[in-house]
């Protein structure tokens, strides 16, 4: 079954599926297939399961982000790291990513191996194996996302359809669907958005939940500082971006010495204590895990 899974909110919304016992039931799926849902053991997508790093503070961790930072970021060798050249490098992650995430799912779900991945597909024999309120109402939703992917009306998903299924925040129409549902599935009170501990509610039980990191990002997003997320802000949150700027942003205000908006590689080596604390350099490490990056 499905659920949108973020590996942790500093790198990558994408759907995953629920693991599956030995004997092949499904386990229970999250209610609101939200994206702060708590991911089950094992994950069965261990592509984006994030790799040990090295500990903090160690002369490995800032080797390699400098290392990075001159073959990967400064592409055109001038020993400057403009802010557009942090923010495409951080582009190019994602979508390297995505399309890692994508091919493989496409492999998993496509079952009579025909190209594409049908809706009976997604489900399989899960709605007999456990046809309770719970697994139909997932079911729904899941419906509700295939058919907004399902661009040419076949009703099927072929593999750019499937990307769009699998990475909502690539569709205008497929991103205003997700920031719906995710807002109606996490507003406890219903009332006007979404606070802060609602948004927390969605970790219970994952032993990664951070409550600094999650505080952290919240207030990143709640715009109008009410301490709700509403929709338009809901829907920044979902597609990422807005967490992307802010924390390359906030990178080179702490590292730019002379304050001219963007950083030289001397100045990237300045402060090693900014640098294993980014947000932005986490995400560097661990994308750079994957080789095909």
């Amino acid at each position: 079954f499905f659920y949108l899974i973020m590996a942790r909110s500093t790198r990558l919304l994408c759907w995953a599926a629920v693991s599956r016992t030995a004997e092949g039931s499904a386990s229970a799926p999250t209610v609101g297939l939200g994206f702060m849902a708590r991911r089950p053991e094992p994950s069965p997508l261990s592509v984006l399961d994030p790799e040990p790093e090295p500990a903090s503070g160690s002369l490995a961790v800032v080797s390699k982000l400098r290392e990075i930072a001159r073959t990967q970021v400064d592409l055109n060798g001038d020993g400057v790291l403009e802010r557009q050249e942090l923010v495409d490098y951080a582009l190019l992650m994602k979508d390297a990513e995505r399309d890692r995430h994508t091919t493989a799912e496409v492999q998993r779900w496509d079952r009579n191996g025909d190209g594409v991945v049908e809706l009976s597909e997604l489900f399989g024999k899960l709605s007999k194996q456990d046809p309770s309120e719970r697994v139909k109402k997932a079911m729904k939703l899941v419906e509700e996302r295939f058919r907004v992917a399902d661009e040419d009306r076949s009703q099927y998903l072929n593999a750019d359809e499937m990307h769009i299924f699998l990475h909502p925040e690539l569709s205008p129409a497929a991103l205003n669907l997700e920031a719906g549902l995710q807002l109606n599935h996490l507003n406890a009170n219903g009332d006007a958005g979404v606070d802060i501990d609602e948004l927390a509610a969605a970790y219970i039980g994952d032993p990664t939940f951070d409550e600094e990191y999650h505080r952290y990002e919240f207030r990143i997003h709640d715009v109008d500082h009410d301490g709700l997320l509403g929709l338009e802000e809901m829907r920044e949150l979902v597609a990422g971006h807005r967490y992307t700027d802010y924390t390359i942003a906030e990178m080179v205000t702490a590292l730019d010495e002379n304050k001219d908006g963007r950083i030289t590689l001397a100045e990237f080596d300045s402060d090693h204590n900014v640098l294993v604390s980014s947000p932005a350099m986490e995400d560097w490490l661990y994308f750079s895990s994957h080789d095909e990056l």
